[in-house]
């Protein structure tokens, strides 16, 4: 099976080109970009329609802490002929996929967690998950945000 990942398209998934033979495309978040989930709603609906029209027979997509409105419940990804994922398992064709939008803490962006609570959320993930599907970097590679001075 062939996979592509993409992520952080915020708004610019119209750009995206897919390669041909892809299987499955999975999307890790950020679809969007406003913050305010009243405002937020017509950009992830725009990719939400984008990503079922593509001709891949898998589309798997995870929230990022940028998608307000799926937190906010205004939009549903399950309302699109995708696979939307929120904490949870699926498996296709053998492969056993866990995907989570929860990420630490940051700016109360949606999705966020207290980083003292994450461990709550991985304990979860499955052992027999064959690809894992966040938002979020692995804990302790690129995962803290720094001020400039």
């Amino acid at each position: 099976m062939k996979i592509a990942c993409i992520s952080d398209s915020h708004t610019f998934h119209d750009q995206i080109i897919i390669p041909e033979g892809v299987d499955m495309v999975i999307h890790s978040g950020d679809c969007s970009n406003v913050k305010s989930p009243l405002l937020n709603i017509n950009e992830v609906e725009s990719f939400l329609k984008w990503f079922e029209s593509i001709p891949v027979t898998y589309k798997i997509f995870v929230a990022g802490n940028h998608d307000t409105s799926i937190e906010a419940r205004l939009v549903n990804p399950h309302d699109y002929n995708i696979i939307y994922l929120e904490h949870e398992s699926i498996a296709i064709e053998g492969i056993k996929i866990f995907g989570s939008p929860y990420t630490p803490e940051f700016h109360d962006w949606a999705f966020n967690v207290r980083r003292d609570r994450l461990h709550e959320y991985w304990q979860a993930i499955p052992e027999d998950t064959d690809i894992l599907v966040t938002h979020g970097p692995p804990k302790g590679i690129l995962d803290l945000a720094y001020h400039a001075t």
